[in-house]
């Protein structure tokens, strides 16, 4: 237990030990929980005060990603790969645009082949 505000030798060790981190973790807590009492909390707010806008910056908005996409002829959309080419936009980011937004789906666009007359016939010789 502390001592007017003073934990005792070797507790940040100890609750390293117990919850497995650094000992500069527990000391970053506790001075958290200590400021917070100080300025009149009722309860030790140790939350990480964290921007939400942390993180790498998004290098292209999702409209210039659709942009670029629908600037590419339809001929030539036909696969991930042949898009991103066409493009210029790397095919992992178009994967990870089309998870993030549903506007943009992946289709397939094929029709079942008309068999002829002589081809039906085959398929009746070949399966007997």
């Amino acid at each position: 237990m502390p001592v007017k505000g003073r934990l005792p030798h070797g507790a940040f060790q100890k609750l390293c030990t117990v919850y497995g981190c650094h000992w500069r973790t527990v000391s970053r807590i506790w001075t958290r929980a200590v400021d917070s009492l100080a300025q009149g909390a009722g309860i030790a707010d140790t939350a990480a005060k964290i921007v939400g806008n942390s993180g790498r910056k998004l290098t292209r908005r999702h409209d210039d990603i659709e942009a670029a996409i629908r600037s590419v002829p339809h001929h030539q959309r036909q696969t991930l790969r042949s898009v991103a080419a066409h493009s210029g936009i790397p095919k992992t980011s178009i994967v990870r645009h089309m998870k993030a937004v549903t506007r943009l789906k992946a289709r397939s666009s094929y029709v079942k082949p008309y068999l002829t007359e002589a081809n039906q016939h085959l398929h009746k010789i070949i399966d007997g």
